[in-house]
């Protein structure tokens, strides 16, 4: 497929993630990963989003007490809250009264009813409805319902509906609007998109409900540093989660169904992570990426969407780790000859047409690391090694998976789907230290690695020790590794870091003494 059959024009306007490392006290190991075109290669686990969640909601959590607040109780709570819709002192009948009397720190609750409005918000607060299914801002097809230009607000606990028509309006708008949490809302039936936001950063959506929009679910434009975690995003007309010219966002553990387009795009955007997301029933691609890079896609499930599960148009230098993309109609990965260096590794493909590739990428990792599993692929698994010429099982195949579209080929295809495993040490003595590795979990475990830092003593050489096993462990499989040279004298405490690809870091200690070449008394 050419690059031009699948773009299509739409009213835009506007315009990696670490190495793995370990750290024990001041000395860091870092165990190079390899990987065509991936000089940052972003090996990324749950720990990079937790901390780019962290650093963006900063301190934005909501007092769970909010949710409870009785009507008879009003006269308990202070006067830096202000009430629309109940009864005594302090209560408004308009939203957008209490707003505009509010000062800037103060929280806005608002009790069940609907509420016929087009709220601004131009200064900081807290605006909480009492029950998201029960508490409407309906704004009766004219203009945004919410339009938001303060920083650090919040809007949790409402259904917001009834946004005025066009692809400019929506449910929520966030114009130059920063750090603000948009949480555990409905958000639909707004003739515009149920999310819009302009030239906004460090916003994080989180445990909404994004549903039948004449537009996008979520349309967010030039606003970096987004976060859009735990999001139900269904029936969106055009697509369910849309960047442009958005980067470093955070996409994560949201759930994306039926869509005329995509159910995830990002267009010309950078620095990326797409997690944890499922994404089904699009008339186009589960994950659409356009003109986008250092994207890192991990974990995904896209399945029966009616073109592909994953399309790249002139998007080069990703990351697509583990996700699972099966039954889609036309074709589970689609490439285009624009696309290079992206980096597809331990995915589990399972379509008519698995893969489609016109353009220059790599479909696995250095040996010992692997590549992907396919559905069609029917080699064995005899033999081991980068060329795969040693005898021995190591749980991928003996002969390349060609790729359709060009001359690439999955060097290393997996013989089982890619999963979690576990690893075990257990140490020696001796010249040196050793140890046993063990994979005592289910799956194979590639690229496992080996640290060792020796701390105390007068050691003159060999305090660190770097180490890649030479070949993937098969489940119950275990190989003895050795630190390099120790030469010094005194008492020593020895730490060893072990993991792999898909088996978490596992430490070790151990004390004993060092007698020239030899340690003694290890425990």
């Amino acid at each position: 497929m050419q690059t031009s059959d699948f773009k299509r024009e739409r009213d835009f306007r506007g315009k990696a993630p670490p190495s793995d490392k370990f750290l024990k006290k001041s000395v860091v190991i870092k165990l190079e990963k390899g990987g065509k075109g991936m000089d940052n290669y972003p090996l990324v686990r749950k720990g990079l989003v937790v901390g780019i969640i962290l650093l963006f909601i900063g301190t934005g959590i909501i007092p769970s007490t909010a949710h409870n607040i009785e009507k008879s109780s009003l006269t308990t709570l202070r006067n830096s809250t202000l009430y629309v819709g109940g009864d005594g002192p302090n209560n408004y009948t308009k939203i957008q009264d209490a707003i505009d009397n509010a000062s800037a720190g103060d929280t806005v609750f608002v009790y069940n009813g609907t509420y016929y409005e087009n709220i601004v918000v131009e200064k900081t607060i807290t605006l909480i409805g009492e029950n998201r299914t029960t508490t409407i801002i309906d704004g009766s097809e004219n203009d945004n319902v919410v339009f938001i230009k303060a920083n650090e607000t919040t809007v949790r606990q409402f259904t917001i509906s009834n946004g005025g028509e066009g692809i400019e309006n929506a449910g929520i708008f966030l114009l130059q609007s920063d750090e603000n949490n948009i949480n555990e809302n409905i958000i639909s039936h707004n003739k515009g998109n149920g999310v819009l936001s302009h030239y906004s950063r460090k916003n994080t959506y989180s445990g909404n409900t994004v549903a039948s929009n004449n537009y996008y679910g979520f349309n967010i434009r030039d606003s970096n540093q987004t976060i859009i975690l735990n999001n139900t995003v269904i029936e969106n007309l055009e697509a369910g989660i849309v960047m442009v010219d958005s980067n470093q966002v955070v996409i994560e553990n949201n759930s994306v169904s039926t869509a005329t387009f995509e159910g995830i795009g990002l267009w010309r955007c950078k620095e990326s992570v797409v997690e944890h997301n499922t994404v089904t029933q699009t008339n186009f691609s589960a994950i659409f990426l356009y003109f986008s890079e250092r994207i890192f896609l991990a974990n995904n499930k896209l399945g029966h969407n009616y073109q592909h599960g994953l399309l790249f148009d002139t998007s080069s230098n990703n990351t697509i780790w583990s996700n699972t993309i099966c039954e889609n109609t036309l074709s589970g990965i689609e490439i285009d000859q624009s696309s290079r260096d992206n980096l597809f590794c331990y995915n589990l493909v399972n379509n008519s047409i698995n893969a489609y590739d016109a353009g220059d990428n790599t479909w696995n990792r250095p040996y010992p690391g692997g590549g992907n599993y396919w559905s069609d692929f029917l080699g064995s698994d005899a033999m081991n090694g980068p060329q795969q010429d040693i005898p021995g099982p190591d749980g991928v195949g003996d002969a390349p998976y060609q790729i359709l579209g060009g001359s690439n080929q999955d060097q290393y295809p997996l013989m089982s789907p890619y999963g979690m495993t576990q690893l075990a040490f257990t140490f020696h003595g001796g010249v040196g230290f050793s140890g046993t590795i063990t994979n005592v979990g289910n799956t194979t475990a590639f690229m496992v690695c080996f640290g060792g830092i020796v701390e105390g003593g007068f050691v003159f050489f060999g305090r660190l020790s770097l180490l890649v096993v030479p070949k993937p462990l098969l489940p119950g499989e275990e190989v003895i590794v050795k630190s390099r040279m120790i030469f010094g004298f005194g008492k020593i405490l020895l730490t060893i870091a072990v993991y792999a690809d898909n088996a978490p870091l596992m430490m070790e200690t151990a004390s004993g003494t060092l007698i020239l070449f030899f340690i003694v008394g290890l425990h």
